[in-house]
């Protein structure tokens, strides 16, 4: 089985990977896809695939490259693209790639009839619901914890800018805290409350947390759940790349 190359354009940053069955084996981070850092992998591990995805407008200058590199098929995700779950959304084509990929993942991650609320915690919050039957089931999109500190302190006069760096407490003491704790503990709350409605409805019993917030986010997320016994937390950081690597070896057996 040969490597893949993961492309993931999102809305700050660009992800590369390199997997093989799941397995991280190099990564690259930056502004803007690198052909240079596909070049570095394909020499260190020899001829690879790869699949590209992004969140806004694609950069086809970047795939055109990127089919020249290699001798192995180079797919783009689109709403088109076969996938190993089914999708149950009234407009597909809006539907973002981010999320589509980060339920593959959950699914490649979890097994086949493991109901899952998915959350990937990036710039923005995306919580989605995969059932038990492997169904893309929508859910919601809400403002990261960088755009809700941020938006405080733009369209507001006297509120300052705050980082995620710092005590966060229950109920804020100061003005700072306060705008920590609102962002950071209010999203850990949506996620609550969400998984509970998830429960209800679909019998979802696991969350599945990925996203460059994740580590901030898990201690107040399991903080509130404390009371749930039946319920886990699945930290997976590499689950867009793991989603990406399935897309790939899904529509290579078809």
């Amino acid at each position: 089985m040969h490597p893949v190359i993961t492309i993931d354009q999102g809305n700050t940053r660009t992800k590369t990977h390199l997997m093989l069955e799941g397995r991280v084996l190099a990564d690259y981070s930056g502004p803007t896809p690198s052909l240079e850092n596909v070049l570095a992998m394909q020499e260190r591990w020899g001829q690879t695939g790869a699949i590209y995805s992004s969140v806004g407008s694609m950069d086809v200058r970047f795939i055109e490259s990127l089919r020249h590199l290699t001798e192995k098929p180079v797919r783009v995700l689109t709403h088109a693209t076969p996938l190993p779950v089914r999708i149950d959304y009234a407009t597909p084509q809006t539907l973002g790639t981010d999320r589509i990929v980060a339920a593959v993942g959950a699914l490649k991650l979890l097994g086949e009839g493991v109901p899952a609320l998915v959350v990937d915690a990036g710039t923005c919050i995306t919580l989605d619901i995969l059932d038990a039957s492997a169904t893309f089931r929508g859910g919601n999109i809400s403002p990261g914890i960088r755009m809700r500190l941020d938006a405080m302190h733009r369209f507001t006069d006297r509120l300052p800018e705050v980082t995620t760096a710092g005590d966060t407490p229950l109920f804020g003491y100061d003005t700072v805290t306060a705008l920590r704790a609102g962002a950071i503990r209010g999203i850990a709350g949506e996620v609550k409350a969400t998984l509970l409605a998830a429960r209800a409805r679909y019998g979802v019993e696991t969350l599945v947390l990925s996203g460059g917030d994740m580590q901030t986010l898990i201690p107040f997320i399991s903080e509130d759940l404390n009371d749930y016994n039946d319920l886990r937390i699945f930290p997976a950081a590499d689950l867009i790349p793991v989603g990406l690597e399935e897309i790939y070896r899904y529509n290579e057996n078809l």
